[in-house]
């Protein structure tokens, strides 16, 4: 029998069914990966943990603030209902210029604006001809028109319970979020086969990064990562955060396993325990990338955390967001 697809327009009692669906057997587990969907880019507009975009609400209490019922209703009409602080504003200025975005701050001299990729935008009020309100949601309708029913479901499931207490509460560790993984392509293959996973720090390497985002509990899975096939029995994922290092001193990477990981802070590698590094780091943002050995690091997320190190810790935080 075909799967029966995820209707776009329900009546009031069919809402109030699918939440009590979603709050008695649905699979919250399963939906998390529903919401991880890349062709659903949830993950693009949202954030959870801080990680994600900026476009829409961070969604990490959600389940705390929103009924099963009110999230069907965001999903299936984005336009009903627009939350305190994402009324979308269109800004005209005197060159003839505008912008959409919402609106951040509104001081005496300027408005600050985060446009539509989630930058944020400061315009003199003196460039401004008009600011208003545009009717509507930049969250398109029919989002989950791909998805069957019972995906659906598992989707409000996880969605009702981000905040509650358990395993979709974010944890207030400070566990790597926010990611960047690289494509893969033969290019990067050969040179990777050539020079070996070093070559992906290397200043004039060609690489092609793409954003990725941990789960709630702060892992990564491994099989969402490209895979590189160098061609020498090796295959590698890559993936790269930031680190933030407010005052110098030592930061300390506990990672859940080290087995087949190699990893560097920016062009210099790092010698890596069972449990991870500790290096010393000077003032600056820095950048930890990890090459991933498909064949020794199995079955096992990547999982990495941000602890205080024993002697001469550095005051650091984590670079989120898109």
């Amino acid at each position: 029998m075909p799967v029966e697809k995820m209707p776009q327009e329900l009546t009031n009692p069919e809402i109030a069914s699918l939440a009590r669906t979603a709050k008695e057997t649905a699979d919250p587990v399963k939906g998390e990966l529903v919401f991880r969907k890349s062709n659903l880019t949830c993950l693009t507009c949202h954030a959870i943990g801080g990680a994600g975009g900026r476009i829409g609400p961070d969604l990490s209490s959600l389940g705390t603030s929103s009924p099963a019922e009110t999230i069907i209703r965001s999903i299936l009409y984005p336009n009903a209902s627009i939350k305190e602080g994402f009324e979308l504003q269109r800004v005209a200025k005197k060159d003839g210029t505008e912008l959409m975005g919402y609106l951040v701050s509104n001081g005496t001299s300027d408005i600050v604006l985060r446009d539509v990729a989630g930058q944020e935008v400061s315009i003199p009020k003196s460039q401004i001809t008009i600011i208003e309100k545009v009717p509507g949601s930049l969250m398109p309708a029919g989002l989950t028109a791909s998805l069957d029913k019972e995906e659906f479901i598992n989707l409000v499931s996880f969605l009702s319970k981000l905040g509650e207490s358990g395993k979709f509460r974010v944890p207030t560790a400070r566990f790597v979020r926010r990611w960047n993984t690289v494509s893969a392509s033969k290019e990067l293959a050969r040179k990777i086969g050539t020079d070996g996973p070093g070559y992906i720090v290397k200043e004039n390497a060609k690489v092609l990064w793409q954003p990725a985002y941990s789960k709630v509990s702060g892992e990564l899975p491994l099989d969402e990562l490209p895979v590189i096939d160098a061609n020498t029995g090796k295959r590698y994922s890559f993936a790269r955060f930031d680190i933030e290092v407010v005052s110098k001193g030592n930061v300390n990477l506990e990672m859940n396993s080290t087995a087949g990981l190699n990893a560097w802070v920016g062009s210099k590698p790092l010698k890596l325990t069972d449990r991870g590094v500790v290096t010393d780091l000077p003032q600056g943002i820095h950048t930890i990338t990890v090459a991933v050995d498909r064949s020794l690091h199995k079955d096992v997320p990547l999982s990495i955390q941000l602890l205080d190190a024993e002697t001469a810790p550095a005051q650091t935080r984590l670079v989120i967001g898109r």
